[in-house]
């Protein structure tokens, strides 16, 4: 069974006035079998411009810190 801790996170990247804007648009979980991944999209971006990145997730800061 895969581990559901070995996701990817799914982004559109839009490039704007010089800078690239990011946003988070759902996760890529692999498959059981391990051959490819499953994609869960909360949101898919609407400009003709966008692309879509899988990365993997950054680490998260801890508090306080």
């Amino acid at each position: 069974m895969a581990n559901p801790n070995n996701h990817l996170e799914v982004l559109s990247a839009i490039k704007r006035r010089g800078g690239t804007f990011w946003t988070r648009i759902g996760t890529a979980f692999p498959t059981k079998d391990g051959s490819g991944y499953r994609l869960k999209l909360e949101y898919f971006p609407a400009p003709p411009d966008a692309e879509i990145v899988i990365l993997p997730p950054k680490p998260k800061e801890r508090e306080g810190h």
